[in-house]
């Protein structure tokens, strides 16, 4: 495909047209019962991808095997991507871990924040207030007029979400 675009064979729509034929796709899957439940993905009622919503919601997970990711109580880390490698670590002993960091307080807020944000629902003030301790709309209250302001975000209730216009 990149060889065709480069050689002027394939031409790939501009902003204004992508945005066009993505809205008609969106009317289109709302015919046949699709809704869309997160900022890039659609489905039927009760067949929303459990394994993104576990990450778009801020939920622990623990991964194994070769190049598997964990993340629990503010603590990310990553197996050994080789295989061999991973496998000669298991039969000494030794952790398979290649990568792991303690996240800060302000890292995991931000990565609630636009981790929620993805979905259509969005995000939870009363969710925020349970694992930060903070008032969701007062900490972010610039951010939060500024998106509203331009059409981008509203408020509903105790929820805060974007809109399709983003």
């Amino acid at each position: 495909m990149e060889a065709a675009v480069l050689s002027g064979m394939s031409i790939l729509p501009d902003d204004a047209e992508d945005e066009r034929m993505y809205d008609q796709a969106s009317l289109i899957l709302a015919d046949y019962g699709f809704r869309r439940y997160e900022i890039s993905n659609y489905a039927r009622c009760g067949f929303e991808s459990r394994h993104n919503l576990k990450y778009w919601r801020y939920l622990p997970y623990l991964g194994f095997g070769a190049a598997a990711h964990s993340f629990f109580e503010g603590r990310r880390w990553a197996n050994e991507e080789n295989v061999t490698t991973y496998i000669e670590q298991i039969n000494a002993g030794l952790s398979p871990m290649d990568f792991q960091e303690k996240m800060s307080i302000e890292t995991c807020k931000a990565e609630y924040c636009f981790l929620a944000l993805r979905l259509d629902d969005g995000l939870s003030a009363t969710e925020y207030k349970r694992r930060f301790g903070m008032d969701f709309y007062i900490e972010y209250a610039a951010a939060i007029t500024a998106i509203t302001q331009k059409g981008w975000g509203e408020i509903d209730g105790e929820r805060f979400r974007l809109t399709p216009r983003v």
